[in-house]
Protein backbone atom coordinates (compact mmCIF):
# COMPACT_ATOMS: atom_id res chain seq x y z
CA UNK A 1 0.00 0.00 0.00
CA UNK A 2 1.26 3.46 -0.89
CA UNK A 3 0.94 6.10 1.83
CA UNK A 4 0.10 9.67 0.88
CA UNK A 5 0.65 12.44 3.41
CA UNK A 6 -2.11 15.03 3.05
CA UNK A 7 -0.76 17.34 5.76
CA UNK A 8 -0.29 21.05 5.22
CA UNK A 9 2.75 22.81 6.72
CA UNK A 10 2.29 24.21 10.23
CA UNK A 11 3.79 27.61 10.96
CA UNK A 12 2.69 30.95 12.39
CA UNK A 13 1.06 31.80 9.05
CA UNK A 14 -1.17 28.72 9.03
CA UNK A 15 -4.80 29.92 8.87
CA UNK A 16 -7.09 29.25 11.84
CA UNK A 17 -10.86 29.02 12.21
CA UNK A 18 -12.45 32.26 13.54
CA UNK A 19 -12.07 32.41 17.31
CA UNK A 20 -9.41 29.68 17.51
CA UNK A 21 -5.97 30.52 18.91
CA UNK A 22 -3.26 31.43 16.42
CA UNK A 23 -0.21 29.19 16.19
CA UNK A 24 2.88 30.46 18.01
CA UNK A 25 6.36 29.02 17.56
CA UNK A 26 9.21 30.48 19.60
CA UNK A 27 12.81 29.44 20.17
CA UNK A 28 13.34 27.61 23.47
CA UNK A 29 16.96 26.79 22.81
CA UNK A 30 19.42 28.28 20.31
CA UNK A 31 22.16 25.91 19.20
CA UNK A 32 24.97 28.50 19.11
CA UNK A 33 24.03 29.97 22.49
CA UNK A 34 22.57 27.04 24.45
CA UNK A 35 24.27 24.08 22.80
CA UNK A 36 20.96 22.71 21.53
CA UNK A 37 18.02 23.81 19.41
CA UNK A 38 14.50 23.55 20.76
CA UNK A 39 11.18 25.29 20.18
CA UNK A 40 8.09 26.14 22.17
CA UNK A 41 4.99 25.40 20.07
CA UNK A 42 1.51 26.60 21.02
CA UNK A 43 -1.17 25.32 18.66
CA UNK A 44 -4.90 24.68 18.69
CA UNK A 45 -6.12 21.18 17.96
CA UNK A 46 -7.99 22.33 14.85
CA UNK A 47 -5.13 23.97 12.98
CA UNK A 48 -4.08 22.75 9.56
CA UNK A 49 -4.58 19.10 8.69
CA UNK A 50 -6.20 17.49 11.69
CA UNK A 51 -8.61 14.81 12.86
CA UNK A 52 -11.69 15.66 14.88
CA UNK A 53 -12.01 13.34 17.85
CA UNK A 54 -15.53 12.13 18.64
CA UNK A 55 -15.21 14.07 21.92
CA UNK A 56 -15.08 17.27 19.84
CA UNK A 57 -18.88 17.18 19.43
CA UNK A 58 -20.20 14.03 21.14
CA UNK A 59 -20.76 13.82 24.89
CA UNK A 60 -18.68 10.93 26.29
CA UNK A 61 -17.04 10.55 22.86
CA UNK A 62 -13.49 9.23 22.65
CA UNK A 63 -10.40 11.41 22.51
CA UNK A 64 -7.86 10.68 19.77
CA UNK A 65 -5.51 8.86 22.16
CA UNK A 66 -8.30 6.33 22.75
CA UNK A 67 -8.57 5.38 19.06
CA UNK A 68 -6.19 2.78 17.57
CA UNK A 69 -3.69 4.22 15.07
CA UNK A 70 -4.76 1.81 12.32
CA UNK A 71 -8.12 3.64 12.24
CA UNK A 72 -6.30 6.49 10.47
CA UNK A 73 -4.68 4.39 7.75
CA UNK A 74 -6.40 2.66 4.88
CA UNK A 75 -7.64 2.56 1.34
CA UNK A 76 -8.83 5.95 0.15
CA UNK A 77 -11.62 6.80 -2.26
CA UNK A 78 -11.27 10.18 -3.98
CA UNK A 79 -14.51 12.00 -4.78
CA UNK A 80 -14.46 15.30 -6.66
CA UNK A 81 -17.26 17.64 -5.58
CA UNK A 82 -18.14 20.50 -7.89
CA UNK A 83 -19.84 23.47 -6.23
CA UNK A 84 -21.99 21.52 -3.74
CA UNK A 85 -22.38 18.06 -2.28
CA UNK A 86 -24.94 15.87 -4.06
CA UNK A 87 -25.99 12.49 -2.67
CA UNK A 88 -26.95 11.07 -6.08
CA UNK A 89 -23.49 11.91 -7.46
CA UNK A 90 -21.80 10.33 -4.46
CA UNK A 91 -23.90 7.17 -4.83
CA UNK A 92 -22.36 6.72 -8.30
CA UNK A 93 -18.98 6.06 -6.63
CA UNK A 94 -18.32 2.56 -5.33
CA UNK A 95 -17.77 2.84 -1.60
CA UNK A 96 -16.83 -0.22 0.45
CA UNK A 97 -16.96 -0.76 4.18
CA UNK A 98 -13.80 0.42 5.92
CA UNK A 99 -12.66 2.82 3.21
CA UNK A 100 -11.54 6.39 3.81
CA UNK A 101 -13.53 8.88 1.77
CA UNK A 102 -11.63 11.96 0.58
CA UNK A 103 -13.74 14.81 -0.79
CA UNK A 104 -11.97 17.32 -3.02
CA UNK A 105 -14.04 20.51 -3.27
CA UNK A 106 -11.30 22.81 -4.51
CA UNK A 107 -11.38 24.85 -1.30
CA UNK A 108 -7.72 23.97 -0.74
CA UNK A 109 -6.99 26.37 -3.63
CA UNK A 110 -8.09 29.28 -1.42
CA UNK A 111 -6.55 27.98 1.82
CA UNK A 112 -4.95 31.33 2.73
CA UNK A 113 -7.93 33.45 1.67
CA UNK A 114 -11.05 34.45 3.66
CA UNK A 115 -13.23 32.38 1.29
CA UNK A 116 -11.71 29.22 2.79
CA UNK A 117 -13.62 29.90 6.01
CA UNK A 118 -16.51 31.95 4.60
CA UNK A 119 -17.66 30.18 1.43
CA UNK A 120 -17.14 26.43 1.85
CA UNK A 121 -19.83 23.91 0.88
CA UNK A 122 -21.25 21.71 3.62
CA UNK A 123 -21.69 17.96 3.51
CA UNK A 124 -25.43 17.32 3.84
CA UNK A 125 -26.95 15.24 6.61
CA UNK A 126 -28.25 12.69 4.08
CA UNK A 127 -24.72 12.21 2.74
CA UNK A 128 -23.32 11.86 6.26
CA UNK A 129 -25.97 9.24 7.09
CA UNK A 130 -25.23 7.44 3.80
CA UNK A 131 -21.51 7.26 4.66
CA UNK A 132 -22.31 5.94 8.14
CA UNK A 133 -24.57 3.28 6.57
CA UNK A 134 -21.68 2.33 4.26
CA UNK A 135 -19.50 1.98 7.40
CA UNK A 136 -16.65 4.10 6.07
CA UNK A 137 -13.59 4.37 8.26
CA UNK A 138 -13.10 8.10 7.97
CA UNK A 139 -14.15 11.15 5.95
CA UNK A 140 -11.60 13.73 4.80
CA UNK A 141 -12.22 17.12 3.23
CA UNK A 142 -10.10 19.93 1.81
CA UNK A 143 -12.18 22.48 3.71
CA UNK A 144 -12.10 24.00 7.18
CA UNK A 145 -15.14 21.99 8.26
CA UNK A 146 -17.56 19.33 7.03
CA UNK A 147 -20.55 21.57 7.86
CA UNK A 148 -21.75 24.83 9.41
CA UNK A 149 -23.26 25.68 12.81
CA UNK A 150 -25.00 23.98 14.56
CA UNK A 151 -22.73 21.22 13.10
CA UNK A 152 -25.20 18.32 12.59
CA UNK A 153 -22.85 16.49 10.18
CA UNK A 154 -20.04 16.55 12.73
CA UNK A 155 -22.31 14.78 15.20
CA UNK A 156 -23.50 12.19 12.67
CA UNK A 157 -19.97 11.28 11.57
CA UNK A 158 -18.37 11.42 15.00
CA UNK A 159 -20.93 9.12 16.63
Amino acid sequence: MKFIDLSVPINEGTPVYAGDPKTKIQPAGILEKDGYEDHYVCIGTHVGTHVDAPRHMVTAGKNLDQIPLDRFIGQGVYIRVSKKFDLEEIKKVEIKEGEIILFHTGMSDVYHEPAYYDDYPAITEDIANYLVEKKVKMVGVDMCSVDHEPFPVHRILLK
